[in-house]
């Protein structure tokens, strides 16, 4: 039995592939919430979970591998704990 990150991953990993795809993070957080920004002076609107993908992609290949995971989550935990600091 997967406990904690693991665990995580793989109910993220519906191929079970080992590499998250955009689509499968997509399903899972089912986010609507847009986010506006500018990107070279055009407008864009993108989900939470497309920012969050992109994150975690760290090598942009357009998958998230198990450790990308684990390094993404991590920088986004150490993050949140610096602002409450």
């Amino acid at each position: 039995m997967k406990h904690g990150r693991e665990a995580a991953f793989t109910y993220f990993d519906s191929s079970s592939d080992g590499f998250l795809e955009k689509t499968e993070l997509m399903a899972v957080l089912k986010s609507g919430t847009k986010v506006f920004g500018t990107k070279t002076g055009r407008r864009q609107t993108r989900t939470v979970g497309e920012i969050l993908f992109d994150y975690l992609d760290g090598d942009g290949s357009g998958k998230v591998s198990f450790l990308e995971f684990l390094e993404g989550i991590q920088k986004l935990v150490m993050s949140e704990q610096e602002e409450w600091d």
